[in-house]
């Protein structure tokens, strides 16, 4: 019965997979697990041996402090420990043993892998903190677009018409960001997701340019400026008539490595001329705002009697090329 208790004993230790190691009442090795032998690099003739002789992947003296805090107190202690070499985490428990007279005959140290769980809660926190910075930085749009949107010298309704716009371009873009993790969001589909509720016909709007992923910051002002251009296009430009059409195409310069840039044009035809407004509005305010201070580059319009040409030009270390072969081209026509 003995040998039979024993050997259940053995087999809850090895399939339980937990280091635990059993000291007598001078901290001296009785048993131990075959992941505490792994642990502490203990063989079977290391029984016996004092503990806190032995140099294991945790620290021992540590472990042996706790141990003399048992011995003496009576009460267990339960704390998050680390290998040395950082590799994995453990919850160690120290507990006490007890005679059959109740008096505490050594200690029994056991090592739970927790790695798996800290590396949870970190990746959670990380998820945490860079959600935080994004709403701030999502409020902190919000709360720009509405202050100077508010400032524009228009009547209430063209001012909340203007608002809800630029919020819905916004959530847009968020949205399009979102589905990829908040990564990187392709150019093309900024492009198709901007310009499609203003379309009376599909055939109004040509995309064309090569695969181009943005950042997601850069992302966000894209899709403003293609808001932008495509609603003065539905009130004042091509798009106002039904015979009126625009060209979205980009193209990446590469004069040298170092100079490469991202040039985007904006170009409508089919529709009114376009002549230059008196005074600077918000439109075009928030337009240049983007341009410059969100992507850093540069807003040239021209107005003619064929249309507006707009040219944007951005440096290539906000956007960034996919490989050749990688992903979908955008639509045309």
């Amino acid at each position: 019965a003995l040998d039979q208790a024993q050997r259940d004993l053995n087999n809850v230790f090895e399939t339980t997979r937990v280091a635990t190691v059993i000291l007598d009442k001078d901290l001296l090795i009785r048993s131990f697990t075959p992941p505490a032998a792994q642990l502490f690099s203990l063989r079977p003739g290391d029984r016996s041996r004092p503990l806190a002789e032995l140099a294991g992947a945790i620290a021992t003296e540590d472990v042996v402090r706790d141990a003399r805090d048992v011995m003496r107190s009576g009460t267990p202690i339960e704390r998050a420990v680390t290998r040395r070499d950082g590799g994995a985490h453990y919850l160690m428990r120290v507990l006490p043993n007890h005679g059959p007279d109740g008096a505490i005959t050594g200690v029994l140290t056991a090592f739970v892998d927790v790695t798996k769980l800290v590396e949870a809660n970190e990746h959670q926190r990380v998820l945490v903190a860079e959600l935080n910075h994004r709403v701030r930085n999502i409020l902190t749009v919000v709360m720009g677009l509405t202050r100077l949107t508010l400032s524009d010298d228009k009547p209430l309704d063209d001012l909340s018409e203007a608002l809800i716009g630029r919020m819905t371009a916004l959530a847009k873009a968020y949205e399009l960001i979102a589905e990829e993790d908040w990564r990187q969001v392709a150019l093309a589909d900024l492009v198709r997701e901007q310009i499609a509720p203003h379309l009376a016909l599909p055939e109004q709007v040509r995309i064309e340019g090569p695969p181009v992923m943005l950042a997601p910051a850069e992302g966000q002002a894209f899709s403003l400026v293609l808001h932008e251009l495509a609603t003065n296009a539905v009130k004042y430009g091509a798009l106002s008539w039904p015979t009126g059409s625009v060209t979205i195409s980009w193209e990446i310069e590469a004069e040298e490595r170092e100079e490469r840039r991202l040039v985007l044009r904006w170009i409508e035809r089919g529709g009114p001329p376009a002549v230059a407004p008196d005074r600077t509005g918000f439109g075009t305010t928030l337009i240049s705002n983007q341009v410059e201070l969100g992507l850093h580059g540069t807003y040239e319009p021209l107005f003619g009697a064929d249309g507006l040409s707009v040219t944007i030009t951005t440096p290539l270390d906000a956007p960034v090329v996919k490989p050749a072969g990688g992903g979908q081209e955008p639509p045309s026509g």
